[in-house]
């Protein structure tokens, strides 16, 4: 098996020529930890590297340069991972390991409404040009004993939690020294990502992300019209898609169509469901004009080629900034030019999905639904934790007033 150092090596040399003087950069660093990461999986479950050849075949088979809104290299990096801690003290220390990587905790996720006692947020970059260069997040749980219903549970669960230790002395050493100086040498950056996968690695127990429940599944037959019926089990989070980012309106107008859906289909067969969940979602926008116009999405904004033709340009910048419709005007003739930013968190579906498909699904709950508890969490990681929609925000309406800027100088030939 190929060690962890052998991983490692050959994307810190590639990047040397970015380092700062003899420092490693953040996002170098989270690019050839996620390499190295996404190795050790394959070694350790060989099916995850056939499902990452698929994967990248289809990106390639289908991807054209221009046409798509994430690049092939970005759609091929190693997008995401998950850890599980139990004590605050060990989300604190993973809190530090992130950080050197350049990923902060962003999200909060209350998994006790699946009957999970415990809590997530999710470690990522923060900024488009991190996000770029590599977009690796990890969603990271923390288990709340306070909802565990059993005493004998809950003091079982602490006993074992005070024997175990995740962190390796030669990591905490590395961080420390990081912390401190402020740097981290190519040399150190290696031993860093050799230990701190350490934490990463899967023990031999059959309870790992990679069950799933079973579900029906349709596959298209030999000769591409007859259907046959089966069966898979899904990863949760592999099969994901990685579309625009909606806003709070957006997310609202999603979860009330979704609870339609629910309570119209609770009796029916999975044909008609299929029909009413249909026609319950016509209502919301299936083109990008509506659902930037009704505000229920975030876009990136930049400057279009048709910028002699703006009339007014001052007036209409200062409307466009706060006015969707001068937003859409500009867009309409080719000032301004608009695609969705890319969703980068976790469906709480699909995280609650990953650790239900390790339970026994026909077992009582045996946890107390008390609600969020986001105060205990950053007082584990000792800082707060950043609201998605915030940073989504921001990168619309930044990009919108340089765009709007830059829109100015070009109509106008002044500066």
């Amino acid at each position: 098996m190929t060690s962890t150092v052998d991983y490692i090596v050959e994307p810190l040399s590639l990047d040397k020529h970015k380092m700062r003087g003899d420092s490693v950069d953040s996002d170098d660093l989270r690019n050839a930890f996620a390499m190295a990461m996404s190795q050790m999986y394959r070694d350790e479950v060989p099916l995850y590297g056939d499902l990452m050849r698929i994967v990248l075949n289809s990106n390639q088979m289908i991807h054209q340069e221009g046409t798509q809104h994430d690049s092939l290299e970005r759609l091929t990096v190693e997008r995401h991972g998950a850890i599980r801690l139990g004590k605050p003290e060990e989300l604190r220390m993973v809190s530090r390991i992130f950080s050197v990587l350049g990923m902060y905790p962003v999200g909060y996720y209350d998994l006790s409404v699946a009957d999970l006692p415990m809590h997530a947020t999710c470690f990522r970059p923060i900024d488009q040009p991190s996000l770029q260069r590599n977009p690796f997040r990890v969603f990271t749980t923390l288990l709340r004993p306070d909802l565990l219903r059993s005493d004998a549970a809950r003091d079982l669960a602490l006993k074992l939690l005070s024997q175990r230790q995740l962190f390796s002395s030669e990591l905490m050493r590395i961080l420390d020294g990081v912390e401190q100086n402020g740097r981290l040498s190519p040399e150190e950056a290696i031993v860093f990502i050799r230990e701190a996968l350490k934490t990463f690695s899967w023990a031999p127990l059959a309870a790992t992300s990679f069950l799933a429940l079973e579900e029906p599944i349709q596959f298209l037959g030999d000769d591409h019209q007859g259907v046959l019926v089966g069966s898979h089990r899904a990863r949760f989070g592999e099969i994901e898609e990685r579309g625009a980012a909606v806003t709070p309106a957006g997310r609202k107008l999603y979860d009330e169509l979704l609870i339609e859906t629910m309570e119209a289909t609770r009796e029916l067969g999975s044909e008609d469901a299929e029909l009413i969940r249909r026609k319950i979602f016509e209502k919301y926008p299936d083109t990008w004009s509506e659902l930037r116009g009704k505000g229920l999405i975030y876009s990136q904004y930049r400057c279009g080629k048709k910028t002699t033709e703006v009339p007014d340009i001052d007036a209409i910048k200062i409307a466009a900034t706060t006015n969707r419709k001068a937003i859409e005007h500009l867009i309409e003739i080719g000032a301004l030019e608009a695609t969705f930013i890319t969703y980068e968190d976790f469906l709480p579906f699909s995280a609650a999905g990953i650790f239900q498909s390790n339970l026994d699904q026909k077992s009582n709950s045996n946890v107390v639904r008390t609600g969020p508890d986001q105060d205990t969490m950053e007082n584990a990681l000792g800082g707060p934790i950043i609201d998605p929609d915030s940073l989504y925000e921001a990168a619309q309406r930044n990009s919108l007033v340089s765009s709007l800027s830059e829109l100015r100088i070009k109509a106008t030939g002044s500066k």
